[in-house]
C-alpha cells in the first residue's frame, strides 16, 4: 500500500473549497471503503460554492470493542452515482450483512426506518471464526417491510442484540422508490 491520508469533510470544504467548487463528498463511496470528493475548476469570475453536501454511503456504526458488523449494499448501476447508494427498495426488501460479538453470538435484530420500527424477521447463520474474538462471524438476512414508508431517502437502522445482552446498531441509507 501507499500512504494513508485522513481528512475531514469540514477540512476539505474549508481548504479545497477555497480553490475549487466541491460538488459532493461521498464517505466510503468507492467500493465501500475509499471516500470520494468531486471537485471542479470554478467558472472564472463566479463565486465559489460552499459547504458541499457530504453523503454517508456505507454502513455506519458506533465504536464498540465487543461488536462489529456490516450491512450489504446493493447499487443500481443503471442510475447516476448519487442516486444509487445504500439499499434501494420498493416495499419489501432483504437487508443482509454480518455481525460478530466478542465471545458471544447474536440473538435478535430489530429494524427501524428514521427511528420508527418496521416489521422484520431475521435469520442468522454462523460463519468462520472472527480474529481472536472467540466468536463466529454470523451472516444475517433481515426480511423487512417498508410498505408504510414514504418514497425518498431514509436511514435504515438494524439494532442487534447478543445472547449476553450486548447491543450494536448498524445504519445505512435506504431509498424507497
Amino acid at each position: 500500500g501507499g500512504p494513508t491520508v485522513v481528512l475531514s469533510a469540514e477540512w476539505l470544504n474549508k481548504v479545497w473549497g477555497s480553490m475549487f467548487d466541491i460538488e459532493f463528498i461521498a464517505l466510503e463511496g468507492l467500493m465501500d471503503y475509499q471516500s470520494i470528493c468531486l471537485m471542479r475548476k470554478p467558472v472564472k469570475g463566479a463565486r465559489l460554492k460552499s459547504n458541499a453536501p457530504t453523503f454517508a454511503l456505507s454502513t455506519s456504526q458506533s465504536f464498540n470493542v465487543d461488536a462489529l458488523g456490516k450491512i450489504g449494499l446493493r447499487h443500481d448501476e443503471s442510475r447516476p452515482f448519487l442516486e444509487s447508494y445504500g439499499i434501494q427498495c420498493s416495499s419489501q426488501f432483504d437487508a443482509d450483512g454480518w455481525i460478530v460479538f466478542r465471545k458471544d453470538k447474536p440473538k435478535t435484530l430489530d429494524a427501524f426506518v428514521d427511528g420508527q420500527p418496521i416489521a422484520s424477521t431475521v435469520e442468522f447463520s454462523p460463519g468462520e471464526s472472527y480474529r481472536d474474538w472467540d466468536a463466529a462471524q454470523y451472516r444475517f438476512v433481515a426480511s423487512c417491510d417498508a410498505g408504510s414508508i414514504e418514497p425518498g431517502l431514509h436511514r435504515l437502522e438494524l439494532k442487534l442484540q447478543s445472547q449476553n445482552g450486548t447491543s450494536h446498531t448498524l445504519t445505512v441509507p435506504l431509498t424507497v422508490r
